[in-house]
């Protein structure tokens, strides 16, 4: 059963740092590793069957958050493939789930994440007559920051691949 913040949370849940605890809760929770807070250090370690690795495009025990995308007419430039520049709108859209997981009304107000860092891979082009999936996972969680692994599919074929660290 995935961890979800409550009012017992608290005061933690108004601090810019609460989301690495959040996370931490959410994930061990989902994973059913009996780890504190304290226990993870630069990287997300909890035993080595549910490690936060990537492997060929894919994390091994770390549960993968799915967003179906319709790619728009709008969305498409002159050679008739997505825009380049449209990767990165559907990688945020891809972490909406790991937003709620940290702020989950998703308000602004109580908005405490901060993109730092974000990289962008275009491994095939994306056309806009077919849909597309984001498929995102937790790739690192830190003591101050934590990393976003993404990837864009669009029929069986990895299109796009990046991370975003927060």
């Amino acid at each position: 059963v995935p961890y979800h913040p409550t009012a017992k949370d608290g005061a933690a849940l108004q601090h810019p740092r609460c989301c690495i605890l959040i996370l931490t809760r959410a994930l061990t929770n989902a994973l059913d590793c009996p780890l504190s807070f304290a226990s993870f250090s630069e990287n997300f370690n909890c035993h080595s069957a549910h490690q936060s690795i990537i492997e060929t495009g894919m994390a091994t025990g770390v549960r993968m958050f799915s967003t179906p995308i319709t790619p728009r007419v709008s969305e498409t430039d002159g050679s008739g493939h997505i825009n380049n520049t449209v990767a990165p709108i559907w990688f945020e859209a891809g972490r909406k789930e790991i937003f709620r997981i940290c702020n989950p009304d998703l308000y602004f107000g109580d908005w405490h994440l901060i993109l730092a860092a974000m990289t962008v891979d275009y491994v095939a082009q994306v056309f806009w007559k077919h849909p597309a999936e984001v498929r995102t996972w937790v790739q690192r969680i830190g003591t101050k920051s934590f990393t976003v692994y993404e990837e864009i599919w669009q029929d069986e074929r990895l299109c796009t691949k990046g991370t975003s660290t927060y």
